[in-house]
C-alpha cells in the first residue's frame, strides 16, 4: 500500500495499513458483544486474523469502546435490577 501511494505522490511515512484491521477487529468484538447468539468466541476472532495467541485480542477489547461499554452497562444494570430503559 505504501508503495502504491508513493507512486501515487502521497507520502507514504502517513500511510496506517493498520487501520483496516483495526476497525475489523472492533466490529467483531462489537458483533460478539451484542450477538452471543451467534456464538463468534475469542477462538474464532483469533483465527480470522491469524493470530496464534488469544493474548492479541486484548489490544482490541481493551480499547474504549462506546458500543461495548454500554451493551455491558445495560446488562450490569438487568441483573441488579436497575435497568432504566
Amino acid at each position: 500500500m505504501r508503495q502504491c501511494a508513493k507512486r501515487a505522490g502521497l507520502d507514504p511515512s502517513v500511510i496506517r495499513t493498520h487501520n483496516g484491521r483495526s476497525t475489523k477487529a472492533m466490529d467483531y468484538l462489537e458483533h460478539q458483544a451484542l450477538h452471543p447468539e451467534d456464538g463468534i468466541t475469542d477462538v474464532i476472532i483469533s483465527e480470522c486474523f491469524g493470530w496464534t495467541s488469544l493474548d492479541s485480542i486484548k489490544h482490541y477489547r481493551d480499547h474504549n469502546n462506546q458500543v461495548i461499554a454500554k451493551h455491558i452497562m445495560g446488562k450490569l444494570h438487568v441483573k441488579s435490577g436497575n435497568r432504566d430503559d
